[in-house]
């Protein structure tokens, strides 16, 4: 008998819960093991021991003893209603031995009796026992057929372990011997824990002999063995089971139809088989949800609400499998009811089944089961809102593509079909059907609902709050739109709707499906209507265009958008290319030739428009092009051949800074989508290459040059050309554009790593199906013919050797001979020495690197490379030698970088001996004229001056700095400076200082003040300025470029108070943006209070490092030398530059907590009084002061002020000391006529805090608050601080983020609504909004799939 017992409540509620069970029994004076029985819920309750309770713990015993009788009532009938429901299942379906022992026999019954046992077991057992039994494709796995681990036996299942083994043979007693001799190898103490299970769908004369035999041997736990009787039996408790089984069996049941019957029927009906990844995402996201309810107490119907019932049963059969695929206890549960007295007799028999109805007549019956029994509810899409329980949403684009992968749809199909069934597996189940009946929704025979639709099929999409939208829409149905409304909510309440509504939007569920279900119904009127408003939609100018184009990304904001919705306009040019490809097979002759009315529309909005009609029709352009390629390539063409083409506007470089987009890239797309038909192909190749002969100079791939490469790419083609076509194509680029020509072949040749994105293609033509590979024979074609014509090139210049040159060592022999051959040509034809060194360095880079070397295959190509290498020497020393000082770094010779025993130092060594020639060459032959015509045709002066410095002799040197300033003054050439400083600053030791005290004292002011700039910035520098000339420290400090590294702390500090003394304070911080920890902490407070005074720097605009910022902050605070008041100014005055900083503005935060009239202050200077009243001068921005950026940096400290106050050291708040902050500082609000404004602000910056010691937001100080003088306004304050303060998420689909946020915030609102109703209130509040947002993010989320936006 089981016992029921009030003893858990009696521990969870009366014994204190730090008393350990010991203590309880002596306190009580009871026996430990008497009170641990009750506790556990293992012994009921007595009057005695109630009584003791009372007296000892204060406990209720009269309400104690009342529970307990309640308890055993309940369980009483709990088990009367057992007992009665397994006399009904016993009776249900009749099962006998001979139909199992016959059912044995049959090839399905090996892999189904593991099938059976699972099911039976699960019905014998309690849900939380440990399962498995391997069945159906896993039946043939190793080890046992299956396996049970349970706390409390069954009728026919052992407690604790169990290992079956499971026959289906007649071999008997043969086959249970081998199974129990071949589980005799287990180790013994295994054994002696486990009770071996033998079961077979025979009868069995002598299995009670049998175990008998085995149990007297002693190796188990316990032997049991089961027959066809004992089945015959074992069925009887589980109608559910009966129910599977009599399928198994063959014999017809009417009105009951088992979960896993819903999904053969499902994906068996197409081909391909549909895929379970349809319901991943749904599953992922929502099967939970269905579990939750199904193991929770709740008694009403779980409602379930997809395109169709039958996709609403497909994902409850996958849904209720457990979460490693397997069927469990869920799935064995759940069946399908289609007759109402199958439903109401089933529920009889087995109150544990999970019944699903999906219609309305077995729902009616449902509805008086539910207390009963767990009833799922199946609808169909009926309306624009439902309380559904679990709605299936159209799955994404990502998934659906996955899923029609895994079903082995070839990938140029996959979007095809995502198009036509608008990513509704419903309608994909439709377009894939094997049978007639059901390729056609139910509706489609019914005139009047097509009628209806029609309207809807030709709008497509759109939105029903924006006035044009409507009228159009109301313009196309030829009546009211109030009227189309209520068409669309009757068509929404059909089975397999072909329309939806989400929100604001209205839309086709799939266009194509539509058009073939009920295009037949349009007519001649219709048809016109269409036209006239397509063409009127896609006129419409885009104001956005009045705006720069870095500013076209807020068009919203300024009010710049279109009257139409852009969902509208897509969904015309989407049916446009559907007439087009579809329209005259589909409307035969009841309607003029619909493809022709396209080209015309088509024409007429393209041809011979300005500007900024083409850039209006940019979004539109790719759909246009596929409705009419014609009529688009002959608008192109027409415009391009014009004197001022107007296409090309469309080809404007994109501005940096992130907020820009292309215009080109709708007409791209567009010549791509027709590209992929070979009957267009060299149209589109002479457009392309037109558009190459433009510039484009931005960062972004998609550009003319990109889209024609595709075309005739070896690799990857990006057309249905064959490869004669395409080889073709690249003749006539090369012989008609030769420069875009030369880069088509170029990218040809080139090795190394390939990749590319695919093109644009055609949403609904097929011009694209199957095309865009190449063999590897057609690959070889194109690039041995690309090389061909580059070798054979007439006229070879010196960037086209320098592309041949570069992919020569992968060349063959023959090929390599032919590029040398080239280059020889151009060396006889005197080219410049210019030239020649430029070619010569690109050798050296690109094809004299060991690896290069390596790939040679005959020394006699490597030798002739080598000569001409030679031969292009220049006889110019400073053009020979130029490479050398192009840069300040010399590359390493080609990919040397990537060799394995590449040494840096060698190389570094190697360039140093050369450049020490070089420049040793150059002074020698050419003299200091020959310095500067290199240092004039390179970037690293610097170094030229470093190494003329050290190939001059000691005594020559205040000679050569001489020339050099004499040269620098004489020509005013910015490289004779670098030079300076290269020669100055190599030499060592005390070299500067001799040529400083040999030169100054003959120079004038203002060749020494030149020289003093440019020499080493260090204190030996500064004391012979001192010392040599006095009176040009002044004009020094002013010009010179300071820097901070390298120097001791008190040169540092010298450098600081110099730059000050000459009003320098920015050039000074920025020198020292890494040295202020090096800074005496009285020098920093300068440098601080300097900078945020006003100052003029000489010579040239000079920018606050900003980053450099926090550093100086955190390190002035370090020193001590400034107070909190002062930090807290250059907090705030630096606020921009610390709003992301590792420094924050923590002496701010401290500085508004001690000075409450502060935070007034910053309130009163950013916001206007209520009363209209006039403020004192501290209150207001004085003249002449920019208002607009002290605004900007009051709102800025407002917005990032996060320290509550009264915030202790330890991170809690203090109560009273928040407290009396707040009613200090809303009285003087009050008092400055800023009450209203300033409880918003306070209450902003309370939202900041911090969660309290319990882990509820906000913390109890905040809360305590509140409720003494949360006004309204403070509580909004403190949801919207709440909110800003989430900052940047990333979102994925849906509002799943939003949902999880309003649980826990509710959940907080009701551990809080006793002892803080104000603050609980405001929790709930912000749980709504949550709600609402999500709410908002659900149906951004829907309409997005079902528009199908990327």
């Amino acid at each position: 008998m089981i016992v029921v017992s009030v003893g858990p409540y009696i521990r969870a509620n009366i014994i204190p819960a730090d008393l350990s069970v010991s203590e309880a029994s002596r306190r009580l004076g009871v026996g430990r093991p008497a009170l641990s029985n009750l506790l556990n819920g293992n012994a009921r309750l007595s009057r005695d021991m109630a009584l003791k309770l009372e007296r000892t713990f204060g406990a209720d015993a009269n309400m104690l003893i009342r529970r307990q009788a309640e308890l055993e009532e309940q369980a009483e009938k709990a088990a009367t209603e057992v007992r009665i429901a397994r006399q009904q299942a016993a009776g249900y379906l009749k099962i006998t031995s001979s139909e199992i022992a016959n059912w044995a026999a049959t090839i399905e019954a090996r892999t189904r009796l593991p099938v059976l046992l699972r099911r039976l077991v699960h019905a014998d057992v309690d849900p939380s026992a440990k399962v498995d039994f391997p069945g159906y494709d896993a039946g043939e796995r190793k080890g046992w057929d299956g396996s049970t681990q349970v706390d409390s036996p069954g009728h026919w299942v052992p407690d604790g372990k169990a290992g079956w083994e499971l026959s289906v043979s007649g071999d008997l007693p043969g086959k249970p011997n081998r199974d129990i001799q071949a589980r005799s190898k287990l180790p013994a103490s295994e054994r002696a824990a486990t009770t071996f299970v033998f079961v077979t769908a025979q009868n069995w004369q002598g299995k009670e002999t049998w175990i008998a035999k085995q149990r007297g041997l002693g190796q188990w736990r316990d032997v049991r063995a089961y027959d066809a009787v004992d089945l015959e039996q074992w069925l009887e408790r589980s109608a559910t089971t009966q129910l599977w089984f009599v399928r198994e069996l063959g014999r017809s049941l009417d009105g009951i139809v088992p979960i896993a019957e819903c999904w053969r029927r499902w994906t068996e009906s197409t081909s391909p088989k549909l895929s379970p990844l349809l319901f991943d995402e749904a599953i992922k996201e929502r099967r939970q949800t269905l579990v939750d309810w199904i193991e929770g107490h709740g008694e009403h119907p779980f409602v379930i609400v997809a395109d169709s019932a039958d996709e609403a049963l497909a994902f409850l059969a996958l849904a209720l499998l457990e979460p490693d695929g397997i069927a469990g206890v869920l799935h064995d549960r759940a069946v399908l009811a289609t007759d109402a007295n199958a439903l109401v007799r089933l529920a009889a028999a087995s109150p544990d089944a999970i019944l699903i109805v999906a219609d309305r007549e077995t729902e009616l019956a449902a509805s008086s089961l539910t207390r009963r029994n767990r009833v799922i509810v199946v609808r169909p899409r009926t309306s624009v809102e439902n309380d559904a329980d679990l709605t299936l949403q159209t799955p994404s684009s990502e998934c659906f593509g996955l899923a029609l992968q895994d079903m082995g749809v070839e990938e140029h199909l996959r979007e095809q079909l995502s198009d036509e069934s608008g990513l509704s597996p419903t309608i994909l189940r439709r377009c894939l059907a094997l049978t007639p009946e059901l390729r056609l929704p139910s509706w489609a025979s019914e005139k009047a609902l097509l009628r209806k639709l029609m309207p809807m099929l030709l709008a497509g999409a759109w939105n029903r709050t924006v006035e044009a939208d409507s009228m159009l829409v109301a313009e196309l149905a030829g009546k009211a739109f109030e009227e189309v409304e209520e068409d669309l909510i009757d068509l929404l309440t059909l089975p397999e709707a072909p329309v939806w509504a989400i929100g604001n939007y209205r839309g086709l569920v799939s266009r194509k499906d539509a058009l073939f279900t009920a295009g037949a119904a349009l007519s001649h009127d219709d048809i016109d209507r269409f036209f006239e408003v397509a063409e009127f939609i896609l006129s419409e100018d885009d104001p956005a265009l009045d705006l720069p184009p870095e500013e076209r990304w807020s068009a919203n904001i300024y009010g710049k958008k279109r009257d139409i919705s852009s969902s509208m306009r897509a969904a015309v040019s989407e049916l446009l290319v559907l007439l087009a490809v579809y329209g005259d097979r589909i409307l035969g002759s009841q309607v003029s030739p619909v493809g022709i009315r396209v080209d015309s529309l088509v024409s007429r909005l393209l041809h011979a428009v300005e500007a900024r009609k083409w850039l209006s029709q940019q979004s539109d352009l790719p759909l246009l092009a596929e409705a009419s390629p014609r009529a688009f390539l002959e608008a192109v063409e027409l415009d391009l051949r014009s004197e001022h083409p107007q296409l090309l506007t469309m080809l404007r470089p994109v501005q940096s800074g992130g907020f820009d987009s292309p215009d080109r890239t709708g007409l791209l797309w567009a010549l791509e989508v027709i590209a992929w038909n070979e009957a267009y192909l060299f149209r589109v190749a002479r457009v392309l290459a037109r558009l190459c002969e433009v510039p484009i100079n931005d960062n972004w791939v998609n550009k003319p040059e990109n889209s024609l490469e595709s075309l005739v790419r070896s690799w990857l083609p990006q057309t249905a050309a064959d490869i004669d076509q395409r080889l073709a194509l690249l003749d006539m680029i090369v012989r008609e554009f030769p420069a875009v020509g030369w880069n088509l072949c170029k990218a040809q040749i080139e090795t190394g790593h390939r990749s590319a994105s695919p093109n644009a293609t055609p949403r609904w033509r097929t011009d694209a199906a199957g095309a865009g590979g190449a063999t590897y024979e057609e690959d070889y074609r194109m690039r041995r013919h690309a090389l061909d014509l580059m070798l054979d090139w007439p006229l070879l210049d010196l960037s086209q050797l320098s592309d041949l040159i570069s992919e020569s060592a992968e060349m063959t022999n023959k090929d390599q001979l032919a590029v040398w051959a080239r280059v020889q040509r151009w060396i006889d034809n005197c080219p410049s020495d210019e030239e020649r060194a430029m070619l010569r360095e690109h050798m050296r880079r690109s094809v004299l690197s060991r690896r290069s070397r390596q790939k040679v295959r005959t020394g006699k190509v490597d030798g002739i490379r080598r000569a001409i290498f030679e031969a292009l020497a220049p006889n110019d020393l400073v053009e020979r030698h130029r490479w050398l000082f192009a840069e300040q770094w010399v590359s390493e010779s080609g990919d040397d970088i990537w060799n394995d025993d590449f040494d840096y130092k060698k190389h570094e060594a190697h360039i140093d001996a050369l450049r020490r020639s070089a420049i040793a060459e150059i002074r020698d032959g050419l003299g200091l004229d020959g310095i500067g015509r290199l240092l004039s045709s390179v970037n690293a002066w610097h170094t030229v001056g470093h190494y003329v410095s050290k190939i001059t002799p000691n005594g020559e040197v205040a000679d050569l700095v001489a020339t050099i300033l004499a040269r620098l003054q004489s020509s005013n050439e910015r490289y004779w400076i670098g030079c300076l400083q290269g020669v100055l600053q190599a030499l060592v030791d005390d070299e500067q200082a001799v040529i400083l005290r040999t030169l100054v004292p003959e120079l004038d002011d203002a060749a020494a003040l030149t020289l003093f700039k440019y020499a080493s910035f260090e204190g030996r520098t500064w004391s012979l300025l001192a010392e040599l000339r006095p009176n040009l420290q002044v004009p020094y400090w002013r010009e010179v470029v300071p820097y901070g590294w390298r120097q001791s702390e008190r040169e540092l500090n010298l450098c600081v108070e110099r730059l000050l003394d000459v009003d320098r304070p920015i050039s000074a911080f920025n020198a020292m943006s890494h040295e202020f920890k090096r800074l005496d902490g009285a020098i920093l407070a300068r440098l601080m209070k300097a900078l945020i005074q006003p100052a003029k720097e000489l010579e040239r605009e000079v920018q606050i490092n900003a980053g450099a910022i926090s550093d100086a902050l955190d390190a002035l605070q370090a020193s001590g030398a400034a107070s909190v008041a002062e930090l807290a100014q250059y907090e705030y005055l630096f606020i921009s530059a610390l709003s992301h900083s590792r420094h924050g503005i923590p002496n701010l935060e401290l500085r508004i907590e001690e000075a409450p009239a502060d935070f007034v202050q910053l309130v009163a200077l950013l916001y206007r009084r209520d009363d209209g009243g006039e403020d004192p001068p501290e209150l207001r921005i004085p003249e002449g002061r920019d208002m607009q950026s002290i605004g900007s940096n009051v709102y800025r400290v407002l917005d990032k002020i996060k320290r509550t106050p009264g915030t202790q050291n330890d991170g809690t708040v203090d109560s009273s000391a928040l407290l009396a902050w707040l009613i200090d500082v809303r009285e003087r609000l009050r008092l400055v006529g800023r009450a209203n404004v300033g409880d918003s602000q306070i209450g902003q910056l309370l939202g900041r805090t911090g969660p309290g010691a319990d882990g509820i937001w906000p913390n109890e100080a905040v809360r305590d608050a509140l409720e003494a003088c949360g006004s309204d306004r403070m509580i909004r304050g403190m949801e919207i601080g709440l909110h800003n303060n989430r900052g940047a998420t990333w979102r994925g689909p849906g509002g799943g983020q939003e949902r999880n946020l309003a649980s826990k915030y509710r959940a907080f609102s009701r551990q809080l609504q006793v002892d803080y109703p104000v603050t609980s209130r405001m929790l709930e509040h912000v749980a709504q909004m949550y709600d609402g947002q999500a709410e908002w993010h659900d149906t951004d989320e829907a309409v997005r799939k079902r528009l199908r936006r990327r």
